[in-house]
């Protein structure tokens, strides 16, 4: 049977920081636990979060970098949802309005698009000990994040990594991102389907082979599916490592009402002309130097 994929990628990229994205705590990787964490980040009660204006920055660049418009007004909102390491019970994200949009890259003389770059929060870290309990580390809640979704117009596991090949140069060319994937620096979720069918998308993969496995592995289940006369689910799976397939998370029916609003204690985003100016010679000036 004749398949044509299509992959989609969303890709969490940790920009360089001095500090978080709502607080002034420490932006480094580990530390002791629950050590670089403050009323803030942690979301207690009468705190307010304050932009880091390093964090915006970066931001502008990356989508300049990859060949994004950057609106003048973007808006942050709150995607609420429930689970231990995200001590507030909502993330504060973008959505219709990110900070980029529409951006293109070109690879091997194919242009695959980008639809957005959204500026948001980490979560946490949860740490399983053996089954006995979950612990959990506040240390990244807060950090800043760069979500890029590309179109799906990936066509291949192959096509996919180099693109994420491309797209990790390019940030570290321009300082933006140091994108170490042992240190949790850029993270993927892959969306892929055959001939058009339903997508499935696969979370929280770490590495640019376990990608190529898990595509792999997806792209021959779906086939299989399809020969046999079956239907592909819209679901999300995650790869397991140790058995190198893809595991069934949940149902797209059954996912979360993030409830997305307007975050009440941050106003638009507002971006000058001169704001982007600035940006795109701090590209210029690293391109030459």
């Amino acid at each position: 049977m004749t398949v044509q994929p299509r992959i989609g990628l969303e890709i969490h990229v940790r920009p360089v920081t001095k500090t978080k994205l709502f607080c002034t705590c420490e932006a480094g990787f580990g530390g002791r636990p629950n050590t670089r964490c403050c009323p803030r980040c942690l979301g207690l009660p009468g705190s307010m979060p304050k932009l880091n204006e390093q964090a915006v920055r970066q931001a502008v660049k990356a989508g300049l970098a990859l060949g994004c418009e950057i609106p003048s007004k973007s808006v942050f909102v709150r995607k609420g949802y429930s689970y231990p390491d995200l001590p507030k019970g909502y993330q504060i994200t973008q959505w219709e309005d990110p900070i980029c949009r529409d951006g293109r890259v070109e690879l091997s003389g194919k242009k695959i698009g980008i639809f957005r770059i959204q500026l948001e929060e980490d979560a946490g870290k949860m740490i399983h000990d053996r089954g006995a309990c979950t612990l959990v580390d506040y240390n990244r809640c807060g950090l800043p994040l760069l979500e890029i979704v590309t179109a799906p117009e990936l066509e291949s596991p192959e096509q996919a990594a180099a693109f994420v090949k491309e797209l990790i140069a390019r940030l570290r060319k321009y300082g933006i991102a140091e994108c170490r994937m042992e240190q949790g620096g850029l993270r993927m979720d892959v969306n892929v389907s055959l001939n058009g069918g339903e997508r499935v998308e696969i979370k929280n993969i770490n590495s640019i082979r376990f990608m190529g496995k898990a595509l792999r592995y997806e792209i021959g289940r779906q086939r299989e599916l399809l020969e046999q006369g079956g239907a592909v689910s819209y679901e999300t799976r995650r790869y397991d490592e140790r058995q190198e397939i893809t595991v069934h998370m949940r149902s797209k029916e059954q996912s979360p009402d993030y409830r997305f609003f307007p975050e009440p204690d941050l106003p638009p985003l507002l971006l000058s002309r001169e704001d982007i100016a600035a940006a795109r010679r701090e590209l210029d000036q690293t391109n030459h130097g």
